[in-house]
């Protein structure tokens, strides 16, 4: 476990722990492999195993064949997935992308998805792999916390 994981979770209680949340979700055209999409997505979120994948199949508007990947992360991997990505993103990035409600806050990221394929972490709103991390600790503490250790 590294240090800034750590931290994290030692901001955390037990209860609070199981309250994290990271969900990432892409778009796979019929020009992808589904399989090189779900490497990009392991990458994003630092898995070292794979993980259920949910694969929705739909129709385009025109009538191309499109797919849905989803992961959803809780627990300590949605911990390791979350300070993965919070730490190589800036704070103004974080803060502009980051919603509240009474009880959590709500980090949308968008990772460039031929990039994390292979194995680059950088932003991009061109065909992304969208992540929400959803924890009671705003992201910007976090943010800090990592750059801090």
């Amino acid at each position: 476990m590294t240090k800034s994981l750590k931290s994290y979770l030692s901001l955390l209680n037990s209860k609070d722990m199981y309250e994290i949340g990271v969900r990432a979700r892409a778009l796979c055209s019929a020009t992808e492999s589904e399989e090189k999409v779900v490497i990009a997505m392991k990458n994003v979120l630092n898995l070292d195993r794979m993980h259920d994948v949910r694969v929705a199949r739909l129709t385009g508007v025109f009538g191309e064949p499109l797919s849905v990947i989803e992961i959803e992360l809780s627990g300590e991997e949605a911990a390791r997935a979350a300070m993965n990505i919070i730490k190589m993103l800036d704070k103004k990035y974080i803060e502009d992308r980051t919603e509240k409600s009474k009880t959590r806050y709500t980090l949308h990221a968008r990772i460039d998805k031929q990039m994390a394929y292979h194995g680059v972490l950088m932003t991009s709103d061109n065909d992304p792999v969208k992540v929400e991390i959803i924890s009671m600790i705003n992201p910007l503490i976090l943010a800090e916390r990592s750059i801090n250790e």
